[in-house]
């Protein structure tokens, strides 16, 4: 898994696959070990790719401070320097935030985006005293207690949490740090209209905090369709079948014009 600088910044990503490009962004703390289960599947019909965003997992320190403005145009970079001049943009939680911004940006080099358990803002209550308590918890310098829970959360075994927390604290803080900052403050609900490109909403039945998002891109995005699964959260690491058929059946319809049956949509 190579590392190169991209964009003022050692990033350390991993291309598995040929084919259409799905370029998966994670949320902070974790990193690309969120999306082992897409790697190993979707790569054998698809050009997978996974990074650590700057300051995460195998990534370099950024000295400059994490905006949704530069992780989108890092994206950007990382596709010229990989000779993609399109790709399907695969984005979980507020990873998703960052999707939309990047289509918003750069809307020439998107082909659409799956966006997994995202949001346009965050607005609830809930997660909002989350990303507070672990921006606190990054400046106190307990990087190790913060990652723990966020590993645990997203963990379907204890083989994938010892993974994924393990990757996780190899991070910065101040870079962990920043990324929650801009997560909280970022909207782009006033512009969703802008974003014509096909999108993929995946949210799980009982996350219920999410569900107020999923509605409001539902709604605004002119080419969404909704899909649920019978999940929380962490639908990659723990609805990974099921999502990843969604996405080859999407696709396909995407790509190929096939009038192929999508399970669990709802629309």
């Amino acid at each position: 898994m190579p590392i190169h600088e991209i964009n003022g910044c050692p990033m350390h990503y991993h291309i598995s696959g040929d084919g259409i490009p799905l370029l998966f962004i994670h949320p902070p703390l974790l990193t690309k070990a969120i999306f082992a289960a897409q790697t190993a599947d979707l790569s054998t019909d698809y050009q997978v790719i996974t990074y650590d965003i700057r300051g995460h997992g195998h990534s370099g320190y950024s000295s400059q401070a994490l905006t949704y403005s530069l992780l989108a145009e890092d994206i950007l970079r990382l596709m010229d320097y990989l000779e993609l001049d399109s790709a399907y943009l695969c984005g979980y939680s507020t990873g998703g935030s960052v999707a939309l911004h990047a289509m918003l940006s750069y809307p020439d080099r998107f082909r659409g985006a799956v966006l997994i358990s995202s949001m346009p803002e965050m607005t609830d209550w809930y997660n909002r005293f989350r990303l507070r308590l672990a921006t606190a918890l990054s400046f106190a310098g307990a990087g190790r207690l913060l990652a723990a829970p966020f590993a645990l959360r997203n963990s379907p075994s204890r083989h994938y949490f010892s993974r994924l927390y393990k990757e996780a604290v190899r991070g910065y803080p101040r870079n962990w740090r920043d990324y929650f900052r801009c997560s909280l403050s970022f909207t782009c609900s006033d512009r969703l209209g802008e974003i014509k490109h096909p999108v993929m909403l995946l949210y799980g039945s009982k996350d219920r905090p999410y569900h107020r998002y999923a509605r409001v891109l539902r709604e605004n995005l002119p080419a969404a369709r909704l899909f649920t699964l019978a999940e929380k959260h962490p639908i990659p690491s723990k609805a990974s079948r099921s999502m990843n058929g969604l996405i080859r059946r999407w696709t396909d319809q995407l790509e190929n014009g096939k009038a192929v049956p999508l399970a669990h949509g709802k629309t």
